[in-house]
């Protein structure tokens, strides 16, 4: 169908040839974008539209299960050994304390530190059900 339609606002059967082309056409009509548009008129176009389809619809597949392989190995996350602050790599060393939130805040840029600060004085303004929120919007930024 789509095929069709190109054909006919191509050859001046809808509107005015001088004023239209056809990508101008179809993008005041549909929503869909021109790239998906240009897919499914190149299976249109094949010799056996149906094996064009199948194989997109098979090499879609295997980007999918591709993406999602990468996607899930980004989010094992394997912790890395305990650093104990000991090079000779004796076992039985006492094991040193990760950095605090107030170490880490004040190794920054100063610039850095004071918007730290705002924030965290923005944060323990809001209620419990908007520090959730806040810390479930924060995680869905890191997911993407």
């Amino acid at each position: 169908m789509l095929l069709e339609l190109r054909q006919r606002v191509e050859n001046g059967e809808v509107g005015d040839l001088a004023a239209i082309d056809w990508w101008g056409w179809y993008g005041d009509r549909f929503v869909r974008s021109r790239q998906d548009a240009e897919k499914r008129l190149a299976i249109a176009k094949a010799e056996n539209p149906d094996a064009a389809y199948e194989a997109a619809k098979a090499r879609n597949a295997a980007n999918v299960r591709a993406y999602r392989e990468r996607k899930s190995k980004l989010r094992v996350v394997t912790p890395a050994p305990a650093y104990n602050g000991d090079v000779s790599g004796a076992a039985n060393a006492a094991p040193v304390a990760p950095p605090t939130t107030k170490q880490i805040i004040e190794a920054r840029e100063p610039r850095e530190r004071e918007a730290i600060n705002t924030i965290i004085e923005l944060f323990k303004g809001l209620s419990w059900e908007g520090r959730k929120e806040t810390i479930r919007q924060i995680h869905r930024c890191y997911e993407e």
